[in-house]
């Protein structure tokens, strides 16, 4: 049965999905509250701690216009929160598992799924940020519209061009959260807070704790050039084990 969960005694987790679903379907905002569920459902919740997610929990309401980059657990968690959810995989086999859990475990009506592979690599094939085919011209190009990117982050723009610049085939109304947990997250993030205006909110996971990877050694300086820290999310306990060391930096881009 659709949206069924059965509890079990041992594993604790975030969400009361079944009591959720339902005030959802009655017009009312889910409350926020931990519930027992066991590993088969584990796998519809952000990979995030508690803290993490109570933080992110605060920006977000039942009006807000939710867009992601990268999909997972987050997929099936945050909609329930949310007016519209959109969200842009890039591997095509991993697009069509969560499709199917939507399809067959959930019944929102307010998901808008796609999935955009990268130019230079396909599926989970994504070498290094240094092998890009990037051009010298496109690079230069790329470097004076956005002086504050690292070479890191736009070569590895380059790769996932297609990916990041999907958003404007979306054609999103005003984005008030968005969840930039894919790769070519410098870019993913500029690139949102185009549909933002100044109370949008922007959380980049790993960026205290893979920044290297996934911006460059000087990235975290060069983003607050562009955006406001409005505050960093870090969680050490998780009950289910899964990253509760994950650091998520919580931005508003500058007016």
């Amino acid at each position: 049965m659709k949206n069924e969960i059965d509890r079990d005694d041992h594993l604790y987790t975030y969400l009361a999905f079944k009591e959720d679903q339902d005030a959802r379907t009655r017009g009312e905002n889910p409350d926020y509250h931990p519930v027992i569920l066991n590993e088969r459902q584990s796998k519809y919740l952000p990979e995030f701690g508690d803290n993490i997610i109570k933080g992110m929990m605060k920006y977000i309401t039942s009006d807000s216009v939710m867009f992601e980059y990268g999909s997972g657990g987050s997929t099936f968690y945050f909609p329930k929160f949310v007016k519209k959810f959109y969200s842009v995989e890039f591997i095509t086999k991993f697009h069509e598992k969560i499709e199917y859990e939507l399809k067959e475990n959930f019944s929102y009506d307010n998901v808008y799924y796609y999935c955009k592979e990268p130019n230079q690599f396909a599926g989970d094939k994504v070498l290094d940020a240094y092998l890009s085919d990037i051009t010298d011209s496109d690079y230069q190009r790329l470097k004076e519209k956005y002086p504050h990117h690292t070479e890191h982050t736009i070569k590895r723009y380059w790769q996932f061009r297609d990916h990041v610049d999907f958003i404007y085939s979306i054609k999103p109304e005003k984005i008030d959260v968005a969840l930039v947990d894919g790769r070519a997250r410098g870019m993913c993030a500029t690139r949102v807070a185009e549909f933002m205006d100044e109370n949008g909110v922007i959380f980049i996971d790993d960026f205290m704790d893979r920044h290297n990877e996934y911006f460059g050694p000087t990235e975290q300086e060069d983003f607050y050039k562009m955006f406001e820290h409005v505050e960093t999310l870090h969680d050490d306990s998780d009950p289910l084990g899964r990253r509760g060391s994950a650091r998520m930096i919580v931005l508003r881009k500058k007016s």
